[in-house]
């Protein structure tokens, strides 16, 4: 938060914390709303497209550890990170 700078007649500041990094309301209740519909989607998925979804996206990691994470093919891995963002995809797109 910023500091508030004295005035020239040596007052502080009236305003001095009223300053807010957030968005305009609106914008805070779409942005909720899309928080919600990714944790709705992601916890429709499928076990496995999770898994090998939330390391990508979250962590980092990149398909090939993702694999050797799980123990499974990597064309496996990546077909499941498809079939998830394809899946998620869908309720998603009203947020954007």
């Amino acid at each position: 938060m910023a500091t508030a700078l004295p005035l020239a007649n040596g007052e502080d500041d009236a305003y001095t914390g009223l300053v807010s990094g957030w968005p305009e309301p609106i914008k805070n209740v779409i942005r909720k709303r899309a928080e919600q519909a990714v944790h709705a989607g992601l916890c429709a998925l499928p076990d496995e497209q999770r898994k090998s979804l939330m390391p990508s996206f979250f962590d980092g990691l990149t398909h090939p550890e993702i694999a050797l994470q799980m123990a499974r093919p990597l064309g496996t891995v990546k077909s499941w990170v498809r079939r998830s963002l394809a899946a998620l995809r869908q309720p998603l797109d009203g947020h954007q």
